[in-house]
């Protein structure tokens, strides 16, 4: 007989009595009880800033999307930054992804202040909202589906534009329509003495980012657009470490001695 186990299944009503039957439990016995597959909790995520109604919004449907959340908020202030709005969403390859963002940091600006890598990382995780496209087309790409626990946050209007890192005075200086990224690094005081000029990169209030487009062989470099509420990040260059006298010395000594093992060699074989 190949029987191990003897398997019941119990119908029962809301209270859980068993119906048309009762058993009585022996050692051992295993009681399974299934989830319902129709069950799903709430699911919730919160809205944040320039909205009339700011909070927390349980999802009507798996599928609502950015424009349906902004709707029930009852729209945007008139303090709100439409080019300002970003959505953030944790997830479990969240550590993962910031140790390939400081090591692409790392690499391609070669500035691992700290001031550099929390701007980038912080930054790197909000996804921009393109709220013109959300509300002409929504349900459409851009207008993204969300899951629990996202958060929306819209930025205010502001009027300044923030420079950081490599210039002689960091500071937020205000935003004038069509000026040039050289003249907000003028308000600055300049870039410094160890400023990398080359990569030089701009933080948007959204969340993108953009960098010096440097050219063929650096001609005809281009700058990134400002807009109010951006910050310009100024990295550092690279610093190169020369060696010490005492490495100097050391390195001398030890060539000497080679090349003087080898005239030894050499005599010793004409012998």
């Amino acid at each position: 007989m190949d029987s191990i186990a003897t398997v019941l299944v119990l119908n029962t009503d809301k209270d859980l009595v068993v119906e048309n039957d009762r058993f009585i439990l022996q050692p051992n016995d295993v009681i399974t009880v299934r989830r319902n597959p129709a069950y799903i909790e709430q699911q919730k995520v919160t809205v944040e800033g320039e909205v009339y109604y700011p909070g927390t919004y349980v999802l009507e449907s798996k599928s609502e999307h950015v424009s349906s959340i902004l709707k029930r908020t009852g729209g945007l202030t008139a303090l709100a930054y439409s080019k300002g709005i970003y959505l953030i969403r944790h997830t479990a390859q969240d550590n993962l992804e910031e140790q390939a963002i400081i090591q692409n940091i790392q690499k391609n600006i070669k500035d691992t202040t700290a001031k550099v890598v929390e701007d980038a990382t912080k930054t790197n995780f909000r996804i921009p909202i393109n709220l013109d496209k959300v509300l002409k087309k929504p349900g459409s790409i851009e207008d993204y589906q969300l899951l629990d626990g996202d958060q929306i946050l819209v930025s205010w209007i502001d009027p300044l534009v923030k420079v950081s890192g490599q210039v002689l005075s960091a500071t937020k200086t205000g935003f004038i329509e069509g000026k040039h990224l050289n003249y907000y690094l003028t308000q600055a005081g300049g870039t410094a003495e160890r400023a990398r000029k080359s990569k030089i990169y701009v933080l948007y209030a959204d969340g993108h980012i953009k960098r010096v487009n440097n050219g063929f062989f650096g001609l005809f470099r281009s700058y990134p657009n400002i807009e109010t509420g951006a910050q310009i990040i100024v990295p550092r260059k690279i610093e190169k470490v020369g060696m010490s006298p005492t490495e100097v010395i050391g390195l001398t000594t030890g060539i000497i001695s080679t090349l003087t093992l080898i005239v030894l060699t050499i005599t010793s074989l004409r012998k």
